[in-house]
């Protein structure tokens, strides 16, 4: 019996090309945890599993259409909204699981284990409250 394949993929929420505004920032990301036998998965040069090339690049193009169809919601991140915070953040790891579900993990052969989340993930923020000004003023005091 052939061994079963562990592969974990990095998906930036955020894009981190040399032009994101967000570039060396602790950006959200999912963690994507795969298993499956070849020729789904394969290895790479340091002889560690990966998904084959034709999966990664259908997972490449997921993470890029998902980033695009929610770049408007997550803009909005970082308002008072906790509902709505959670909510984009929810829809967000629905869709990618979905995708990955339906146009990846299609054979018999691999199949997605895990997705877990990594970075900051700011679901509220508030700025108005008198406590949280004045520690925003003693940090901006302590700089100069």
């Amino acid at each position: 019996m052939a061994e079963v394949l562990t592969a974990i993929n990095v998906f930036d929420v955020f894009g981190q090309s040399a032009n994101s505004p967000y570039a060396g920032a602790n950006t959200p990301k999912l963690n994507a945890q795969f298993v499956g036998y070849t020729p789904e998965m394969s290895f790479d040069i340091d002889n560690q599993p990966k998904l084959a090339r034709n999966n990664e690049r259908k997972l490449r193009n997921i993470e890029k259409e998902v980033r695009e169809e929610f770049r408007e919601r997550l803009v909005k991140l970082g308002g008072a909204d906790l509902e709505e915070n959670l909510k984009t953040f929810n829809d967000l790891i629905t869709t990618f699981r979905d995708r990955i579900e339906k146009e990846i993990t299609t054979s018999d052969n691999l199949d997605l284990s895990s997705l877990t989340t990594t970075g900051e993930w700011v679901t509220y923020w508030r700025n108005d409250s008198k406590l949280v000004q004045l520690k925003n003023e003693q940090q901006r005091s302590q700089m100069f």
